[in-house]
């Protein structure tokens, strides 16, 4: 029968490095999972994940990583909220001609997110005079974007020569950590 419950002072520093990468592992499993979408917004999902790799450590890893508990349920609601929320966001979007006349779609965006950003893939949704969606062009730009930072891109319409009008959307950001953002709710 294992001890009842232990505190930090009970672990050496070999212990508790063991029990932080249990953590860490899991914390970059949870992330994983929200990256590729099978991330389930139910608190039981975390628990299980967590239960899964305590059941593989020795006593006393449990024990350290029961210590960390409340810390990946802090990045379990971190990750849900990035999740929700769109690191970028679009301020404005207008359509101009190149020197040969052909529309372009320009965008104006802010990093939100307290990450720098090294790519952004945005939709742009094109209107012709009559409000007729004429056709989706998805511009990347892989420029560094600092957090709290704002830039502007654009892109050549060159299959929506009609295009009169020009709706943006976020729909993939990379991050310079190697993290992505997808937008889940884009039509």
């Amino acid at each position: 029968m294992p001890p009842g419950p232990v505190s930090m002072e009970q672990f050496n520093a070999s212990e508790l490095d063991k029990g932080k990468a249990a953590a860490r592992d899991i914390y970059n499993d949870l992330i994983k999972m929200n990256i590729s979408g099978k991330f389930d917004s139910n608190i039981n999902e975390m628990k299980s994940r967590y239960e899964l790799h305590k059941a593989a450590l020795s006593y006393e890893d449990q024990s350290v990583l029961d210590l960390y508990k409340d810390s990946l349920g802090n990045a379990y609601m971190a990750i849900k909220y990035s999740a929700d929320k769109c690191p970028i966001k679009i301020s404005k979007s207008w359509i101009s001609h190149n020197s040969i006349d052909i529309p372009e779609a320009n965008v104006t965006y802010k990093n939100t997110s307290k990450r720098d950003i090294d790519a952004v893939v945005i939709w742009n949704k094109c209107y012709n005079n009559f409000g007729d969606y004429l056709g989706t062009e998805h511009g990347i730009s892989q420029n560094i974007l600092k957090a709290g930072h704002s830039t502007s891109s654009n892109w050549d319409l060159n299959l929506y020569e009609l295009t009169t009008k020009v709706h943006s959307e976020v729909y993939k950001v990379h991050f310079k950590d190697g993290t992505d953002w997808i937008n889940q709710n884009i039509d």
